[in-house]
């Protein structure tokens, strides 16, 4: 008597064990294969062989703003992480889709300015960015992940504005 696997199982079984960057490519060759890749089993299937943490990062602010409190969320089958390590004060301000987030620690009496930091919540690796003095005003920060084989390769945007130019338009707000 033979034994046949189902198609579906057996390909699930092995979409389960291949790299992110495979999956991507599986999901390109045809519309059963892209059903399948999206299928919630085989999703709770490949985080919990691989080891993936997933959810909702949220941040919400303490009295008057002076501090934020940090949660995740995980989604289902998956672990949580403990942000009990970031500083109460510090301010989220971008994230990615592979876990990076780069966030602020206000002014110091110390610094006497704001220290930016990019971070790995699952590992709980921070590392400090570089804050040249300039005369610009950070109004907006982006994190794009540009590779992860075999280091994880992102770049940090930073959006500025002149301080001048808010003078300006201050004083001819006045007039």
């Amino acid at each position: 008597m033979e034994f046949k696997l189902c198609d579906d199982m057996v390909k699930t079984e092995i979409l389960s064990r291949t790299s992110l960057k495979t999956l991507d490519v599986m999901r390109c060759i045809s519309k059963e294969f892209e059903k399948l890749t999206y299928e919630p089993y085989l999703l709770d299937l490949y985080k919990q062989r691989n080891d993936i943490v997933s959810g909702f990062l949220m941040q919400k602010c303490g009295l008057e703003c002076s501090e934020y409190i940090h949660e995740f969320a995980p989604s289902r089958g998956s672990k949580s992480i403990d942000l009990g390590f970031l500083p109460r004060n510090a301010r989220i301000l971008a994230s990615s889709e592979q876990g990076i987030i780069v966030f602020q620690s206000p002014y110091t009496r110390f610094s006497g300015s704001i220290s930016y930091y990019v971070c790995k919540p699952a590992t709980k690796q921070v590392v400090p960015l570089p804050n040249p003095r300039t005369r610009y005003t950070t109004e907006k920060i982006a994190i794009v992940v540009v590779g992860s084989n075999p280091v994880l390769h992102y770049k940090i945007v930073r959006l500025s504005s002149s301080n001048s130019v808010k003078r300006r338009a201050w004083i001819w707000q006045d007039r």
